[in-house]
């Protein structure tokens, strides 16, 4: 794949991603299904994240994720590549109250984390779809 079409690939996910902003806040709780996917995660976060400490939520969406780690305790970093997702994550955690908790909104990608430190975190998570729109180089 060459350089643009990676380039225009990116940008068709940024685009979509702006665009659907409140179906990716609502799709969690929208059906039982998808609640299914919800609390199955809340499982594997309790067992496996530390008690406290700072969390980056990487590929974090509108933060859904975000707000309920930040009202168990959590202090967060959001990184998204949408920028609407960031947006609309920003208006989420003032309606939750969540504003000291949460310590900065980022718009970036998870395939570069290099503007963090090493060691800046206690846990990374990355759930739901970032992943799948990660490019192989070829």
């Amino acid at each position: 794949m060459t350089i643009t079409k990676i380039k225009n690939v990116t940008k068709s996910v940024e685009n979509y991603y702006d665009k659907s902003t409140e179906y990716e806040w609502n799709r969690l709780v929208r059906d039982k299904y998808h609640k299914l996917e919800w609390d199955t995660t809340q499982i594997f976060l309790k067992k496996h994240l530390p008690k406290k400490g700072l969390i980056l939520d990487a590929g974090a969406g509108p933060g859904r994720y975000t707000v309920d780690l930040a009202k168990k305790g959590y202090d967060i970093i959001l990184l998204d590549y949408s920028k609407g997702n960031v947006e609309l994550a920003k208006i989420k955690v003032k309606e939750a109250k969540q504003e000291k908790k949460v310590k900065d909104f980022i718009q970036g990608t998870i395939v570069n984390l290099s503007q963090f430190k090493d060691n800046s975190f206690d846990a990374v998570i990355c759930l739901g779809g970032p992943l799948s729109h990660v490019e192989k180089k070829r």
